[in-house]
């Protein structure tokens, strides 16, 4: 999940080397469905990914939910507002992720639940590509905390965005294969930093 491999996964390797030098660590972003058959053929020990399926070769752990919010250059005029709404984007020119994210899906969703119609001027793949259109002026976003967090930087900002949209991230790893000693280590740091996000925008999950 690229939202997670520019957020959070960057603070837990760099705790986990710190923690045990000598040891390695690989970091590759993929689209959900190759995370999945990376995981189910064995290629990666573990994977993260916003998706919702189901597999008789993984174990699928539930992690955090990420809030989606409306990214928008600092000098707009609905940065004036304390939430945006989705009627508040009908006559803004509007950049998408791609059809089979789930973040897209699901702010689709929300725009169909309220009648809005938007005016889909680009879209693309990833969240931070998103942001760097938004940058240009080219449109307005809907894109999940953890990305915009990262990258919206000056002179963009974020508002809280409605009708809700929450993303799911889950952690998954075969089910045939325990997990070498390393990597549940590595899991244990990675655990440690979900446990220190504070953000109302994101809520733990885990079981």
């Amino acid at each position: 999940a690229p939202s997670i491999a520019i957020s959070i996964l960057p603070r837990a390797i760099q705790r986990f080397l710190r923690r045990y030098p000598g040891v390695g660590a690989t970091l590759e972003v993929r689209t959900p469905h190759s995370v999945i058959e990376s995981v189910e053929t064995r290629d990666f020990d573990i994977g993260v990914t916003a998706s919702t399926f189901s597999s008789d070769l993984l174990t699928i752990l539930p992690l955090i939910e990420v809030e989606a919010v409306c990214v928008m250059p600092d000098d707009h005029p609905l940065a004036a507002h304390e939430t945006v709404h989705a009627a508040d984007l009908g006559d803004q020119p509007f950049i998408s992720l791609g059809v089979n994210s789930m973040s897209r899906r699901r702010t689709d969703r929300a725009f169909e639940q309220t009648g809005v119609q938007r005016r889909i001027v680009a879209e693309t793949q990833t969240g931070s590509v998103a942001c760097a259109l938004v940058g240009q002026g080219i449109g307005l976003a809907v894109l999940d905390f953890l990305t915009v967090s990262v990258i919206a930087k000056a002179p963009l900002t974020f508002r809280p965005f409605r009708p809700r949209v929450g993303i799911d991230f889950v952690l998954i790893s075969p089910k045939t294969r325990p997990n070498a000693r390393i990597t549940g280590r590595f899991l244990e740091v990675f655990d440690e930093i979900l446990a220190e996000i504070d953000s109302p925008f994101v809520t733990d999950v885990r079981h």
